[in-house]
């Protein structure tokens, strides 16, 4: 063997070294993946545990506002609603207060002609004519100012049916 090819030899041997210990730094050991695994673990549970302090807190502003409504002589209908929105935020079941609210409406409003929630719903009705009317003045756009003037007839309607 000449001198080169032992020069050469050599070379690639601490190329291959190189190598070597650059894709072991790179590959994480199974410790590595376990403590990372933990860690992410661990904050997916912080995050639940927010949500879930967030639900409670909530739950005891709607419980101390459904007293207070209470004493101060407030709908029926509304505080039945904060009741559920409360039961909705301990079982985290969102969807389930909007189908509720939606059938108070319909049932007790529109087709028993309930006062009280007649006027609920002519509450969250105006509300919504407010924030189309504030969305119709900022749009420059032709056809989406035409679907929200349709928004905002549709939305009179229900107003005056309900009256």
């Amino acid at each position: 063997m000449t001198l080169e090819e032992y020069a050469r030899q050599q070379q690639n041997v601490e190329t291959a070294e190189q190598a070597l210990l650059l894709s072991a730094r790179k590959k994480k050991t199974s410790l590595e993946m376990r403590q990372q695994a933990t860690e992410e673990a661990q904050q997916q549970a912080r995050e639940v545990y927010a949500h879930y302090q967030d639900n409670i807190r909530q739950t005891e502003q709607l419980s101390t506002e459904i007293l207070k409504g209470l004493q101060c002589g407030e709908p029926l209908a509304k505080l039945f609603l904060k009741a559920v929105r409360a039961l909705t935020l301990c079982t985290n079941n969102k969807a389930e207060y909007d189908i509720i609210e939606d059938t108070l409406l319909t049932v007790y409003g529109l087709s028993l002609r309930d006062g009280e929630v007649m006027e609920l719903s002519a509450e969250k009705i105006r509300d919504r004519l407010d924030r189309l009317n504030v969305a119709l003045k900022s749009v420059d756009n032709e056809s989406e100012r035409c679907r929200i003037q349709q928004a905002i007839q549709a939305h009179q309607k229900k107003l005056d049916k309900l009256k």
